[in-house]
């Protein structure tokens, strides 16, 4: 799974953090007022992620390394910001995507928050 540090900046129902870097994550997992502000580590599963052009995106980064698998590509992207690299598997082929920046999201149902090692689900 994919760890991205981040802030809570959204509270309710659905909790949206900012990540350390650039962009937003939405997640169903429930928070109340009182996790505003709550450092908390984004995770996300390869298979999970999706490439987008929204203006709003979980991640985006350059790709390092693809490996074609035939009935999917996995992106291995630049670790950025003092973090470890972000890993991505995409259905299809997508050859031409080494060196590209490359913006990516996930449902919020695949989204889930950590804080000080554990799930925000489960407390």
């Amino acid at each position: 799974m994919n760890l991205i540090p981040g802030e809570v900046i959204a509270t309710g129902k659905q909790t949206k953090a900012k990540l350390d870097g650039e962009g937003t994550a939405t997640s169903n997992v429930p928070t109340t007022d009182a996790d505003m502000g709550l450092r908390v580590n984004v995770g996300v599963r390869p298979e999970d992620l999706v490439e987008t052009t929204k203006d709003q995106y979980l991640y985006d980064g350059t790709v390092n390394i693809l490996e074609a698998l035939g009935e999917l590509t996995v992106l291995y992207f630049v670790a950025e910001h003092g973090r470890d690299p972000v890993i991505a598997k995409l259905p299809g082929i997508h050859s031409d995507l080494r060196g590209k920046t490359v913006r990516l999201d996930a449902d919020p149902s695949k989204v889930h928050l950590f804080a000080n090692g554990t799930s925000l689900l489960y407390r």
